[in-house]
């Protein structure tokens, strides 16, 4: 018997393995890995009227699995903060204006610890083809 033969299958299965691994999207890794995690993370922002970014603040952390919306203790990291304001950055958004001046309004982003400079956005997209 020909060793190459089954070590060439052994091979493609797992290349293909490896291959769906990373097509799988965020929503179907949700259902399947209970040790994947993701957080909302809910920012303040302030817009000027010229529609610059002049605050850009993580207001609180929340769980969506637990079905609340009670703060959580998780740290986000500097360059997801970073990356969630380059994203906010990167659409033109109206000032919200009290008085003629601008206030703070919220918007959020999902967070996973193991993808720390990822900003997800879109839940049926894989991890590394976030939009």
């Amino acid at each position: 018997m020909n060793i190459r033969r089954p070590l060439a299958a052994v091979l493609v299965a797992l290349l293909c393995s490896v291959c769906l691994a990373h097509s799988e999207t965020v929503r179907e890794r949700l259902k399947h890995d209970s040790a994947f995690r993701i957080y909302s993370v809910i920012f303040g922002v302030t817009v000027d009227a010229d529609s610059k970014i002049q605050q850009f603040r993580v207001s609180k952390v929340i769980d969506p699995k637990s079905g609340k919306t009670d703060a959580v203790e998780v740290k986000v990291p500097n360059k997801y903060v970073e990356a969630a304001r380059e994203k906010f950055a990167g659409k033109k958004h109206a000032p919200e204006l009290k008085e003629g001046k601008p206030v703070e309004f919220f918007t959020y982003y999902i967070y996973s610890p193991e993808h720390p400079a990822v900003v997800i956005t879109d839940l049926d997209a894989p991890i590394d083809k976030q939009p």
